[in-house]
């Protein structure tokens, strides 16, 4: 998930959490709507929905669409929420960022994007049309994510990551690794730039300079198993070269030496590679697998149980040999 910089709430919200937040809530809570400004209309109802355990999602989804229904001007409601909430100490982007992640998270998403989109063209608010783009992709609008990350495009690297994202799911390869090179220019020693750079180069199936950005990454994101297992997809591309496999096992050595760590990396190497349908590939990563003396990691059942995937697709594509050769390490393991 792709997050600005400290807008995201890191823990469980608890109106405690904002003393004298909660202390003017409770004091207007008593007044009614009849009496609440649009702008403190929605921070009580941010407030109340803290206060519940359940539901946050669908709550914040009302609450802005009730909000945006009342407001004869949206931006300057909003600033004047923003500006109470912060003379009560409460950093509310935070929050209305928190609580637009649990909608989504709750499968809300759908709900709050038209209102999202409405809040953030007419507030201008950077986060908020952030959110707007991220609610977009979330919901699987990747043309829509791209069009909402345009006016922002130029404030902040994350803001290239989630485009370049999308760029991803609409198969745009190439344009989404040139996005993300602006990123990594713009955050050098942001790991997660360089995972996502890593990986729009492999599916445009640029292996030597995905693995040169496997290695940039790694220098941020030491021992990430999701790293490691983008440098073997690289390794067991039927494109890569003797030397880029070679690269593969540079990169893997360390790991490998490690016989503590899962196999199970290993094995959605061997998942990918059997869905593509190259056998070549499959064996490559078996020998990998081998080398590295995996069936040593595999102690506990539910381990072993992820095999079963493994096996039934490598069976359904008629590939005997990797059947077996699975078999045999689980006879080793078990």
């Amino acid at each position: 998930m792709i997050l600005l910089d400290n807008i995201f709430w890191k823990t469980e919200m608890d109106l405690c959490g904002f003393p004298q937040l909660k202390k003017w809530a409770e004091n207007h809570w008593a007044l009614g709507e009849a009496s609440q400004s649009h702008g403190e209309f929605l921070l009580l109802e941010t407030c109340h929905i803290i206060n519940q355990q359940e539901n946050h999602g669908i709550l914040w989804a009302s609450a802005l669409k009730k909000f945006v229904y009342r407001s004869q001007n949206i931006a300057s409601d909003l600033s004047y929420a923003l500006e109470l909430a912060g003379n009560l100490h409460c950093d509310y982007i935070q929050v209305f960022a928190h609580l637009t992640e649990t909608a989504i998270a709750d499968g809300d998403g759908p709900k709050i994007y038209g209102t999202l989109k409405k809040i953030s063209d007419e507030s201008k608010i950077v986060t908020i049309r952030f959110l707007t783009a991220w609610t977009a992709f979330n919901n699987n609008q990747y043309e829509q994510c791209l069009e909402d990350c345009e006016p922002i495009m130029e404030r902040n690297h994350y803001v290239y990551q989630l485009a370049a994202q999308a760029m991803n799911y609409l198969g745009r390869y190439r344009q989404a690794s040139e996005l993300l090179g602006i990123a990594t220019q713009l955050a050098p020693n942001d790991g997660n730039g360089w995972f996502l750079m890593a990986k729009s180069l492999l599916l445009a199936e640029d292996l030597g300079e995905c693995l040169k950005a496997v290695e940039r990454c790694l220098k941020y994101i030491p021992d990430d198993l999701e790293v490691y297992s983008l440098s073997l997809l690289a390794g067991c591309h039927k494109k890569a070269s003797d030397d880029q496999r070679k690269s593969v096992f540079e990169i893997n050595k360390d790991l490998i030496k490690n016989r503590n760590l899962p196999a199970l990396m290993y094995l959605k190497v061997l998942e990918n590679c059997s869905l593509i349908a190259d056998p070549a590939a499959v064996h490559q990563a078996l020998d990998l697998m081998e080398a590295s003396r995996w069936n040593i990691c595999l102690r506990e059942a539910h381990e072993l149980q992820n095999l079963a995937s493994l096996l039934k697709t490598l069976y359904q594509k008629g590939d005997s040999k990797g059947s077996m050769l699975v078999l045999d390490f689980v006879k080793v393991s078990a």
